[in-house]
């Protein structure tokens, strides 16, 4: 009776985790069991049914999830086949653009032609890593490098580095060519030199070694939220000596509002890649962009569930798949297509035992798609391509390239 009382005076809210409250009851227990009170068989059966209704209903949960999953599946597979000749024209360059001027058709080299065949980008070593300060490499060892599973990542980093400074390389001569025959300056304002900007720059390990590469003709900002990379960017940069090269901002992607002329994000999470890719449409800026995790768009897209507190931006991104996709498919697509796949060469789509990743190639070169048509309907040239074999680059290597033309 003492126990009972003792039990009762006990607040409900702490009974889940209350050490008081769990011995009293477990006290209780025994004593109701040593009195005669409790039938301990009858309790043994009751717990038996209870636990085989739990197994029933999460039998009965998963059943009903399996089924939601498989008709959603379904829903996306159709509206992917539908799309997906329109797909293929938003992610390719054209192979012909018409002069405005002269109405007349011209031939334009891809922005991935510079990486040549599969073959040829297996072998590729666009950078002299030798001539490259200790302090900026990926494997630097006094900060900012990377640390574990080192020899893989160290090769795959580099690999991927390679590529991206042959691609933007490609861009600096475009928008040379472009500002030469326009007559017009730079957008940077950084005294003649171009300006370029690297989106969630960590503490450099994606950008350094282009800004000592190009440090006699290009100007850096390098731009990250979490204060402690920046520190850690700045101490490497000084030991390399850039300080007039490189300068860095602690913020989100979404405050840098200063003018530059081209626009570098590398594996940017869910919607800051699509902020990364704004700003660059605002100032007019050639982009780069390779992007990374598609399922955390979530938490950024506007809908009926989502208040979208963590991102301005309207998705489905272009007016083209605002007409076929609500924001609650494209929420669906963005988990749907959120792979990584580190096989090569997956054309169609795989069969369900083969865990549907072609489908999901699919579905992520569609969310790739519309991040480019964004684009092109603010008159941009885009193509979507890649740094390299998933096996030598890591399964995150696809590159989303664009250059204004007006």
């Amino acid at each position: 009776s003492s126990i009972e009382s003792l039990i009762a005076s006990m607040p409900s809210t702490s009974h889940g985790n209350n050490v008081p409250y769990i011995t009293a009851t477990s006290r209780l227990y025994e004593l109701r069991v040593a009195m005669g009170v409790i039938d301990v068989e009858q309790e043994r059966v009751k717990a038996e049914a209870l636990e085989a209704r739990r197994v029933v209903i999460k039998a009965h949960r998963q059943q009903r999830r399996r089924r939601v999953q498989n008709e959603r599946s379904h829903r996306l597979g159709e509206t992917l086949t539908r799309l997906a000749p329109q797909i293929k024209d938003r992610v390719e360059r054209p192979a012909n653009n018409t002069n405005e001027s002269t109405n007349e058709s011209t031939t334009t080299r891809g922005f991935f032609e510079g990486l040549g065949t599969k073959e040829e980008r297996a072998v590729l070593r666009s950078i002299d890593w030798g001539s490259v300060p200790p302090a900026l490499t990926p494997d630097a060892v006094g900060g900012g490098g990377i640390r574990h599973n080192k020899g893989v990542r160290i090769r795959r980093k580099r690999m991927q580095l390679e590529a991206l400074f042959v691609l933007l390389v490609d861009l600096i001569e475009r928008h040379n060519l472009v500002t030469t025959a326009t007559t017009t300056r730079s957008n940077s304002g950084c005294d003649g030199y171009l300006h370029i900007v690297d989106f969630g720059a960590g503490s450099g390990n994606s950008c350094l070694v282009f800004c000592w590469l190009l440090r006699d003709t290009c100007r850096f900002t390098l731009v990250d939220e979490k204060s402690q990379a920046v520190a850690i960017g700045k101490q490497r940069t000084r030991e390399a000596g850039l300080d007039s090269t490189v300068s860095w901002m602690c913020g989100d992607v979404a405050d840098f509002d200063a003018p530059f002329d081209i626009g570098l994000a590398t594996h940017l999470c869910g919607g800051a890649t699509d902020l990364a890719m704004a700003n660059c449409l605002d100032q007019k800026a050639a982009f780069l962009v390779t992007p990374c995790c598609l399922g955390k768009l979530k938490y950024h897209v506007a809908t009926k569930n989502n208040n979208s507190k963590g991102n301005s931006l309207q998705y489905p991104r272009s007016t083209w798949l605002q007409k076929h996709l609500t924001a609650e498919e494209y929420v669906d697509l963005s988990r749907f297509g959120d792979c990584s796949v580190a096989e090569d060469g997956v054309g169609g789509r795989m069969e369900e035992g083969e865990n549907g990743n072609g489908m999901r190639l699919e579905g992520k070169m569609l969310l790739d798609a519309d991040r480019l048509e964004v684009a092109r309907e603010a008159g941009y040239e885009t193509e979507l391509g890649t740094l390299g074999s998933k096996s030598d680059c890591g399964p995150k290597s696809d590159v989303l390239c664009g250059m204004c033309r007006i």
